[in-house]
């Protein structure tokens, strides 16, 4: 999904080796929703979807949808899954936009 995803585990109770069997897990969460929900994934449920007249959909994936559209609400559009039409026609091929529809630097961010 083109995003960087960092997980720190911190713990005075559970051992090294424990954590690290966590962090692992979660990254193959991770990897395991990408595979199913990126639309960079040509066979994953949203690029199918996507791709077709519409139809039937998991319950997983009906459920981010709703969520999608509430965020969208709550945001007063600020959030908007459904931009990608708009972000292509001026330019955007899965990099970062920057000013004026011409690529960006990276952008990193701390807190």
């Amino acid at each position: 999904m083109k995003t960087d995803v960092f997980i720190r585990l911190l713990s005075d109770v559970h051992e090294k080796e424990e954590i690290a069997s966590d962090i692992a897990r979660a990254f193959q969460m991770f990897r395991a929703f990408v595979r199913r929900f990126s639309r960079f994934e040509k066979e994953s449920e949203l690029s199918r979807f996507n791709a077709s007249e519409g139809g039937k959909v998991s319950a997983e994936f009906f459920f981010l949808l709703k969520e999608c559209s509430r965020f969208c609400r709550a945001t007063e559009g600020v959030f908007d899954p459904g931009i990608l039409p708009v972000l292509e026609k001026i330019g955007y091929g899965g990099q970062a936009i920057g000013i004026g529809g011409k690529p960006a630097g990276k952008l990193l961010l701390s807190n």
